[in-house]
C-alpha cells in the first residue's frame, strides 16, 4: 500500500497534498515576514497536523488523548462540515477513504471509481485491517481487531508534549510491551503463537488478580476472615444453626400433627413415676420372700428320743416317730413353699422387666416431647422459625458460592503461573526455529546502520533473547550499544529499526504497508547522518524498490547545520522537493487555532 493524495472537502482547507515514491518531505521553513524578521517558530504552522490527517483516515479514535490538534481546530469551527479524503493504492486496486468530522463514525470508501460505500467504522477498521495486513500463510497469530494496533507502527506523529521515539519497541505509549511485542514478531514474520498466548495468559491473570482482590475484601468484610480454614470453620457454625433450625421447625409440625402439649409430657412423668413405684414394691417383695427361705429345718429326732428313753422306753419312741413323721411334714412342707416362692420371684421379675421396657419407652417419648416443646420455645410461630432456616440457608448457600468461585479462580491462577511457565520453555526452542530469520533481519538493519553510522561499527545490532523474568518472556535488543544512547542518536534506534522492518517486509513481499511516517524523529540527527541516510534511500529507490518515506523537518535542528550548496541534500534542495513546504506566514489551516 502506498499513499497517493489527502485534501480536504467540500472546503480546501490547504491545496491537495500528492505523496511520491522515496522521500516526502514536509518541510517547515523560515520566512522573512512583513515586519522584515524571520524569528517567528516553525512550531504549530501545520506539518504535524497534516499527519492526523492522515491518521484520521486511518480511523484512529477522535477525542482529546488521540487527536488534539483536530479537537482544537474542530472547536474552533475551522474542521466544520469539513470531511479528509485519503486515496492511496493497494497492488492495482485505488482506493479513496471519506471521514468526517461532523460524523467521525460514519467512512465513505469506494475502490476504482466505484460508487462511495457507507461503512461503520468498527466494521471497517476489521476489513481495513484484512486489506492492509491479511497474510493467508503466516504460521502465528493474526487478528482482523488489529488495524489501531499496528498501522501505528507506520505513523508516528509528534506529540503535542514532544514525547522522543526512544524505544523502537514500545511504539504506542499506551501499550505494555508485553501486548506489543506479538505485534513486532507479525511485522517481522516471525511466529508470534507463544507470545500471543502469553500476552492472553498475562491479561487473564491480572484480571483473576484483581477478582480474587475483591472477593478477598468481600470475604473478609462479611465474614471476618480470608484463610480456608476460617471459611471451613463459618460453614460449620451456619450447619449446625441449620439444623437446630430445621429440628425447632419439625417441633413445630409434630406439636401441630399429634397436639403435644407439656400436659402430656406431665402425663407420661406420673406414668413412669408409678411404674418405678411398682418395681420398687415387687422388688421388695422378692427380698421378703427370698428372706423367708432361710428357716432352720436341722431337728434331730433321735436325740429328743433319748430323753425320753430313760424314762420310759415306749414313750421315748413314740415321741421320736411323731418327731420323725413332723419333720418330714415340714420338709415337705418348706419344700411346696420354696417351689411357690421361686415361681412367685420369677413372676415379679417378668413384671419388673415388662415395666421397664414400658418406662424406657415412655421416659423416650418424653425427651422426645420434651426437646420438641424446648425448640418450639425458640420462636414465637412456625412462620418465624421458617424465615429464620430461610436466611442461615441462604447465608450458607452464598458462602459456599463465593469461597467455591475463590477456590476456582485459585485453582485457575495457578493453571496460567504452570501455562506461563511452560511458554517461557518453549520460547528457548522458539529461539533456536527461528535462529536463521534473525539473522536475515539483523542483517537488513545492520546494512541501515552501517550505511547511515559508518563511523559506528556495532555488534550488537538485533537479537532476539527469551527472558523468563520478564512478563513479555521475550527481549528484542535493537541497536543497544553505548554509542546508539547518546543524545541524538537514540532516536536513530528507532529510525533505523522501522525502515528495517519496512525493507525487510519489501524483500519477503510481506503484505504491510509501504510507507513510513516519521514526525520530528530527525530533528536532533547531525548532518552527516542526515545526507548518508538520504543518499542510501534515494539508492534503495534507484535499486527499484517502491516505499514511501514521509518526514517532517523544519530549517533548524538538524538543518541548521552548514549545508552547502554542491551537498547532496540541503534546506534549499528540501524545499524544491518536498510534498508540502510551511511557513509561520503559511500555515496549514491559513491561520492559528
Amino acid at each position: 500500500m502506498i499513499l497517493k493524495k489527502i485534501y480536504t472537502s467540500p472546503k480546501q482547507l490547504f491545496k491537495p497534498v500528492e505523496f511520491v515514491d522515496g522521500i516526502n518531505y514536509i518541510f517547515g521553513k523560515k520566512e522573512v515576514g512583513p515586519d522584515g524578521h524571520s524569528k517567528k517558530s516553525l512550531n504549530g504552522i501545520g506539518k504535524s497536523l497534516l499527519l492526523d490527517l492522515i491518521n484520521f483516515c486511518f480511523l484512529c479514535d477522535y477525542n482529546r488523548r488521540s487527536t488534539p490538534r483536530l479537537i482544537a481546530a474542530y472547536n474552533k469551527n475551522i474542521l466544520k462540515d469539513i470531511s479528509v479524503v485519503l486515496e492511496f493504492e493497494i497492488g492495482k486496486d485505488y482506493y479513496k477513504i471519506i471521514r468526517s468530522f461532523a460524523e467521525p463514525s460514519t467512512i465513505l470508501l469506494s475502490v476504482d471509481n466505484s460508487p462511495l460505500s457507507k461503512y461503520n467504522i468498527t466494521e471497517l477498521k476489521l476489513s481495513l485491517c484484512n486489506l492492509f495486513f491479511e497474510r493467508t500463510k503466516y504460521e502465528g497469530k493474526y487478528s482482523s481487531t488489529w488495524l489501531r494496533k499496528l498501522i501505528p507502527f507506520f505513523i508516528k506523529i509528534q506529540t503535542p508534549e514532544k514525547v522522543p521515539f526512544v524505544n523502537p519497541v514500545k511504539y504506542i505509549n499506551e501499550l505494555s510491551e508485553t501486548e506489543l511485542i506479538q505485534f513486532h514478531f507479525f511485522l517481522l514474520n516471525l511466529n508470534n503463537t507463544l507470545l500471543a498466548r502469553n500476552f492472553e495468559l498475562l491479561t487473564e491473570l491480572k484480571q483473576l488478580n484483581t477478582t480474587l482482590k475483591r472477593i478477598s475484601k468481600l470475604l473478609d468484610e462479611v465474614y471476618g476472615t480470608k484463610t480456608t480454614e476460617g471459611f471451613s470453620s463459618h460453614k460449620k457454625k451456619l450447619s449446625s444453626e441449620i439444623d437446630k433450625l430445621i429440628k425447632a421447625v419439625q417441633s413445630f409440625k409434630l406439636s401441630e400433627k399429634y397436639k403435644i402439649d407439656e400436659d402430656k409430657a406431665d402425663k407420661l412423668t406420673a406414668e413412669i413415676k408409678e411404674l418405678w413405684s411398682d418395681n420398687s414394691s415387687d422388688n421388695q417383695e422378692i427380698l421378703s420372700l427370698q428372706e423367708s427361705l432361710k428357716v432352720n429345718t436341722s431337728i434331730k429326732p433321735n436325740s429328743i428320743a433319748r430323753i425320753y428313753n430313760e424314762l420310759n422306753n415306749l414313750l421315748g419312741k413314740n415321741i421320736e416317730k411323731s418327731l420323725s413323721d413332723a419333720v418330714e411334714f415340714r420338709k415337705n412342707l418348706i419344700t411346696s413353699r420354696l417351689e411357690f416362692i421361686s415361681t412367685e420371684v420369677d413372676r415379679l421379675s417378668n413384671l419388673i422387666i415388662d415395666r421397664m421396657e414400658i418406662i424406657n419407652s415412655k421416659e423416650q417419648n418424653r425427651s422426645e416431647i420434651l426437646s420438641i416443646l424446648n425448640n418450639k420455645k425458640a420462636f414465637n410461630d412456625l412462620t418465624e422459625a421458617y424465615y429464620q432456616l430461610s436466611i442461615k440457608q441462604d447465608e450458607l448457600k452464598e458462602l459456599e458460592s463465593r469461597t467455591k468461585l475463590f477456590d476456582d479462580l485459585n485453582k485457575k491462577k495457578l493453571e496460567i503461573k504452570k501455562n506461563i511457565n511452560i511458554i517461557s520453555q518453549q520460547l528457548y526452542e522458539l529461539k533456536e526455529h527461528i535462529a536463521q530469520k534473525e539473522l536475515i533481519i539483523s542483517s537488513v538493519i545492520s546494512d541501515i546502520y552501517n550505511n547511515i553510522y559508518p563511523e559506528h561499527p556495532d555488534s550488537s545490532v538485533f537479537e532476539i533473547t527469551p527472558s523468563p523474568n520478564l512478563e513479555a518472556k521475550i527481549k528484542l535488543n535493537i541497536l543497544t550499544s553505548n554509542e546508539m544512547l547518546s543524545h541524538g542518536m537514540n532516536q536513530g534506534r528507532t529510525m533505523i529499526y522501522d525502515l528495517a522492518v519496512l525493507f525487510h517486509a519489501i524483500q519477503e513481499n510481506l503484505k504491510t504497508p509501504r510507507f513510513l511516517i516519521h514526525d520530528g524523529i530527525l530533528d536532533s540527527m547531525d548532518k552527516t547522518h542526515f545526507i548518508e541516510l538520504v543518499k542510501y534511500l534515494k539508492q534503495r529507490q534507484k535499486n527499484g524498490e517502491i516505499f514511501q518515506y514521509i518526514i517532517t523537518l523544519n530549517e533548524e535542528g538538524t538543518l541548521k547545520d552548514n549545508f552547502e550548496d554542491g551537498d547532496i541534500v540541503n534546506p534549499d534542495k528540501i524545499a524544491e522537493e518536498a510534498i508540502l513546504v510551511l511557513t509561520p506566514y503559511k500555515k496549514l489551516f491559513q491561520l492559528d487555532f
